[in-house]
């Protein structure tokens, strides 16, 4: 398992969302293995949402984070991107490496 938080821009740059990313199995082991900050990186999965109430403030606080079952890199070599393996440990190379697609 690992977790890591995704930046996502909002309003033109100036703001900056952070995301929690969860990933399980092959998955994890390509993000831990080849994601490092400052690389671009296409996440797709669920998204899941929570509630907790802070002890100090006493506000009922919301969650989200998203559980990845697919991370490619958005940025890669030639095409575009490079997928990460499935659980099975194959790459799912799409048959036109010239299309731009950053989820299937």
């Amino acid at each position: 398992m690992v977790s890591f938080y995704l930046a996502v821009p909002r309003n033109y740059g100036k703001e900056v969302n952070y995301i929690k990313v969860t990933a399980f199995g092959a998955q994890a082991d390509f993000a831990n293995k080849y994601f490092r900050k400052g690389k671009r990186v296409a996440v797709r999965g669920e998204l899941m949402t929570g509630s907790y109430k802070d002890e100090e403030t006493g506000k009922n606080m919301r969650t989200a984070e998203v559980t990845a079952n697919r991370l490619e890199f958005a940025d890669g070599k030639g095409n575009g991107f490079a997928p990460a393996p499935d659980e099975d440990g194959f790459m799912n190379i799409p048959e036109d490496l010239n299309e731009e697609l950053p989820f299937r």
